[in-house]
């Protein structure tokens, strides 16, 4: 088995949609071949582990019953820590039959100990994460003015709502905040709205 560092060109479909989602963390546009897979570059995106990522950028060259064939992983994965994965975006329908159709190759990737994972909707589309990243992206360009981690740094309570919040630092930049992390906030089991609790890293 060969990893070659071939990009697959991702080209129009008749029966399903395809594009580019803009990416800040890459600095460039990064192909997606259906809604499960813009959905994930979402993820992708938002994820301080995440250096970077790449879609159909590594493909597989192996020999499954004498004859030489292809696999380009839909996409590679590089975190802050230097691990590298590779991850396939499949609906959960799909799974076993695409375990059966590629069965050599993902027994070749076991061996080799590369890192590989299947991602479904289950884990894409869970909980309420992925409708507030995608509300809180168009806040991440936003610049937080010193100022307001300042005042932010002098809150004595633990806890403090959006709203309450909001009454001394900008909306826009606490949305920013909440986006890169900054507060303890449970986005997966709920929408943000103004009486969101935020919780305070200060000492």
């Amino acid at each position: 088995m060969k990893i070659l560092n071939t990009r697959r060109k991702i080209m129009p479909h008749p029966h399903r949609v395809t594009g580019l989602f803009a990416s800040r963390k890459n600095g460039s546009y990064i192909g997606w071949e259906s809604q499960l897979e813009k959905d994930l570059c979402h993820l992708l995106e938002c994820n301080t582990d995440i250096v970077s990522y790449e879609s159909q950028s590594r493909t597989f060259e192996y020999i499954d019953n004498g004859k030489k064939r292809t696999y380009t992983p839909d996409f590679f994965v590089v975190y802050s820590d230097g691990r590298e994965m590779y991850l396939e975006v499949k609906f959960q329908k799909f799974v076993e039959k695409f375990k059966q159709d590629k069965q050599k190759i993902l027994e070749d990737i076991n061996k080799e100990n590369i890192s590989f994972k299947i991602i479904t909707e289950i884990d894409i589309r869970c909980g309420y994460f992925l409708e507030n990243i995608k509300y809180l992206e168009r806040y991440a360009d936003i610049p937080v003015k010193q100022s307001t981690l300042d005042i932010i740094a002098q809150i004595k309570n633990k806890y403090i709502s959006i709203e309450r919040l909001a009454e001394i630092v900008p909306l826009h930049e606490i949305y920013n905040l909440i986006y890169f992390d900054y507060f303890d906030v449970d986005i997966n089991n709920q929408l943000i709205k103004s009486n969101s609790i935020l919780g305070l890293y200060n000492d």
